[in-house]
């Protein structure tokens, strides 16, 4: 198992690997196993954040450009009595798209009605006749996405919790492995100087401004 180096879902414990010694620092022999083990997980959590932010902001512009289409169509509807009732039954028919199947079908219908109103919009706040194409886009995009429920930034943060455990993990081990390269290179310098943990940059104090001198 220790030797799969195909990337664990997001979150997965490293595998349970034997503790024989194989050398004068006494590490187990899957060691490298292990760690190749933890940084896939970690990127494959990177990977998750991104898909899940990603889908999280496309719902987000996809809400406010349906707020912006909902509110020149209704408007247009009270300069246009008759568009009044097919306006008033997509407002109904798509009252709070959660997912993005639902989000992208109220872009979509709204769209279409937006754009047989054509020229009549121009002109009705700041209406932009590129809003159309860019909701038929957007459903586009939408309908590629699970059709499940976001809720905000929770699945991202459930990734980022889980990649952060995982990061935990890999920091041990690697401190352990440093360890006992530095121990049995201790005889030689040069050496044991690249087991050394990275330095942390020392933050440089930002000096504030002087006041300026009163003449």
């Amino acid at each position: 198992m220790c030797a799969d180096r195909t990337p664990p879902p997001c979150g997965t414990a490293p595998p349970p690997c034997g503790a024989a010694p194989t050398c004068a620092g006494r590490l187990p022999a899957e060691t490298a196993d292990v760690l190749a083990y933890l940084v896939a997980g970690i990127e494959q959590c990177n990977a998750d954040v991104h898909t899940v932010q990603a889908a999280v902001d496309l719902m987000a512009r996809g809400g406010r450009l349906l707020g912006d289409l909902r509110a020149v169509l209704s408007y247009d509807a009270t300069l246009e009595p008759a568009c009044a009732p097919a306006v008033r039954s997509l407002a109904r028919a798509h009252r709070r798209p959660t997912t993005p199947g639902k989000l992208a079908l109220a872009l979509a219908e709204f769209a279409a009605v937006a754009a047989k109103r054509g020229d009549a919009l121009v002109g009705l706040g700041d209406f932009d006749p590129a809003w159309i194409a860019e909701a038929e886009a957007l459903a586009a995009s939408l309908r590629r996405l699970p059709d499940q429920r976001r809720r905000g930034g929770r699945p991202a943060h459930a990734a980022i919790t889980r990649r952060n455990r995982l990061v935990a993990v890999l920091l041990d081990r690697m401190k352990r492995v440093r360890a006992a390269a530095r121990f049995v290179f201790r005889h030689s310098p040069e050496v044991a100087r690249l087991a050394a943990p990275p330095s942390t940059p020392r933050r440089v104090r930002r000096e504030e401004p002087a006041a300026p001198v009163e003449t």
